[in-house]
């Protein structure tokens, strides 16, 4: 991530380490390396997963688990598909966390995030989420349910606790001793039912009940909410945040 007036042609080499080419150039410009990978078992079951290193330094890892340049997120799930052998059923679990101050950078011109909004998740840095979702289709009817549980740390004010990726890393309140959900600690809960009925050829209705529950210790900021909608959706894939 840059933000300069002319693109850097190194970055275009494929071979060479992206970070040894901004150590070479005393380069000032934010980089990330990540790994994914998914593997396919018995034609039933899908594993995947993926990690992102922000900063890593090993022998933090090993002698500060709470050091603030510990940054990293990751994410495990698996899908099993026509479960318990019921054509059409499909099952997936998923968890996903990001360390405190991950995609935080120096400027709110090199954070991973594009007007200004958290280009990895939702909740930024911070955080832990299991989810877990189950779809079912018969003929023309669908029906997909999901549940989530989030863990995560506001910020309170003049305080970094390193959820907001916008914000300069600098501004940090420690180096040592962080953890997920510090901060203003926040859980979130929700369930998503949806019904898809297709009366013609990608002609979709939809019916959707959200119910989703905010509990903070800042106490200004709980509440629940309830949502419920209907719409025709016609030639186009529902979108989904969740999954």
């Amino acid at each position: 991530v840059f933000s300069r007036d002319r693109f850097d042609l190194n970055y275009i080499n494929p071979i060479v380490f992206y970070r040894y080419i901004e150590s070479y150039r005393g380069s000032a410009d934010n980089a990330f390396i990540g790994l994914d990978a998914k593997v396919t078992l018995a034609n039933h079951f899908l594993v995947y997963g993926q990690l992102m290193l922000d900063e890593f330094l090993i022998n933090k890892v090993r002698s500060d688990p709470g050091s603030w340049v510990n940054k990293f997120a990751g994410q495990i799930g698996f899908k099993y598909i026509d479960a318990f052998g019921i054509p059409n059923l499909d099952l997936q679990g998923e968890f996903n966390a990001a360390r405190p101050y991950t995609y935080q950078h120096l400027s709110g011109q090199t954070n991973y995030a594009h007007y200004s909004q958290p280009l990895a998740h939702p909740l930024g840095a911070n955080f832990m989420e299991g989810i877990g979702i189950a779809r079912y289709q018969w003929l023309r009817l669908t029906a997909t349910g999901t549940f989530g549980l989030m863990l995560t740390g506001t910020d309170s004010p003049f305080r970094n606790y390193g959820g907001d990726v916008l914000k300069n890393y600098e501004s940090r309140v420690r180096d040592e001793g962080n953890f997920i959900g510090q901060g203003r600690q926040t859980i979130i809960t929700y369930a998503d039912m949806r019904v898809s009925y297709m009366f013609r050829h990608n002609l979709f209705l939809d019916a959707r009940y959200l119910y989703r529950i905010q509990d903070s210790q800042y106490k200004l900021n709980t509440y629940t909410t309830n949502l419920a909608s209907i719409a025709i959706r016609w030639n186009l894939a529902y979108r989904s945040w969740v999954f």
